[in-house]
């Protein structure tokens, strides 16, 4: 059921994850690659449609709840309580994807922050709205179809199977599908994204909405924010890079994406890469405005292969470094500066440049908050 067109939610539907259930079995687990907002619904989605066929399915994850808007839905809804991290993964259960479906997936990581190889026949389901080389089989169904959201599929999922939305869910729906799609402006929603979330809206104020967007953000984001600013530069007038010049601490990591969102807004370059050291790991945040641009393929040459992806302009990337490299307080910077330099490097030579190009002297945009 990967496909572009029309997606069938009915009778057809239902007799595939009937199929399945009996050839899988009961025992299930649900995986949220990063945890978002749309992730987090999706998942619940699937849970409530595996408990159509009396399954009790777990819920977990990988990524952490440091972004603001993940922090208001953990604080909301409890979700400490419905979720636990990829490292209590049972090790004989079907996996059911959420948000994701690929079977090697970078951003799946242990409690050690290592990535994680999962065997395929593991998988038995996912629900995603990036299209991905995926097949359907006896033992495994896909549910993708190309839309803003794929909290808009988990919600068509459990409904044409003839379940109900509780108001949890809807209102987790209702944020996922926003903010997946800018608030339903990205060019890739779609009339099903619009419908969803206006069945959504049915049991969500407009009030959680909005406090799910007007979030606050702590002092320490201007100190990262101005780390960022001092050290930004522009390579090969194509890409704007720019690091946190301090270890962050690992839930800091999410504060990345809102500094790449920001920055990508300022005239120059139209990619922007801002990245850090956050606990044993690299993390980065990567936006564009370009439609040209091979956004996977400049994250991977910057961070290695396997390492990150994107999708419709936004991507990211993580991996861990070894343990003789994971700096000490009075290490970092040489670490840091070092990084600096090998990843202008390889943007350099991906763009096909020798040499790479700063622009400001690391001053501040003007334009720039």
């Amino acid at each position: 059921m990967a496909q572009n067109g029309k997606i069938e939610f009915g009778a057809s539907c239902a007799k595939k994850m009937r199929s399945l259930v009996k050839k899988r079995g009961k025992r299930w687990s649900i995986l949220v690659a990063q945890v978002d907002p749309d992730g987090i619904a999706t998942a619940f989605a699937i849970q409530a449609t595996l408990e159509i066929f009396d399954i009790e399915a777990g819920i977990f994850y990988s990524g952490g709840f440091g972004h603001p808007q993940n922090r208001i839905l953990y604080n909301e809804f409890e979700l400490m309580k419905h979720m636990k991290p990829m490292r209590d993964l049972p090790a004989d259960t079907v996996l059911a994807l959420a948000d994701s479906s690929r079977f090697d997936d970078s951003r799946f990581r242990d409690g050690n922050g290592r990535k994680m190889i999962l065997p395929v026949k593991r998988f038995g389901l996912a629900v995603d709205h990036h299209m991905e080389d995926v097949q359907e089989s006896r033992d495994f169904l896909p549910i993708i179809h190309t839309c803003g959201a794929a909290a808009t599929l988990g919600w068509k999922l459990l409904h044409g199977l003839g379940g109900k939305a509780d108001e949890r869910l809807s209102q987790l729906t209702a944020i996922g599908i926003q903010s997946d799609t800018d608030r339903l402006t990205h060019p890739i929603t779609r009339p099903i994204d619009r419908e969803v979330f206006n069945e959504a809206m049915k049991a969500t104020s407009q009030q959680f909405i909005h406090d799910c967007f007007d979030y606050a953000l702590p002092d320490r984001y201007l100190d990262l924010y101005q780390e960022v600013l001092t050290t930004k530069q522009t390579v090969c007038d194509d890409v704007r890079i720019g690091h946190v010049t301090s270890l962050l601490m690992e839930d800091e990591g999410d504060y990345l994406s809102i500094i790449a969102d920001s920055l990508r807004k300022v005239k120059g370059a139209e990619t922007t890469v801002i990245w850090g050291v956050a606990g044993k790991e690299v993390r980065a945040s990567v936006r564009t405005r370009s439609k040209q641009e091979n956004l996977t393929a400049l994250i991977e040459a910057i961070f290695g292969a396997g390492n990150g992806g994107s999708k419709y302009g936004s991507g990211g990337a993580r991996y861990s470094l070894a343990d003789p490299h994971v700096p000490f307080a009075h290490t970092a910077d040489l670490l840091i500066q070092y990084l600096s330099a090998q990843y202008q490097e390889r943007i350099s030579l991906f763009l096909g440049s020798s040499e790479p190009k700063r622009r400001n002297n690391g001053k501040p945009d003007k334009t720039a908050p």
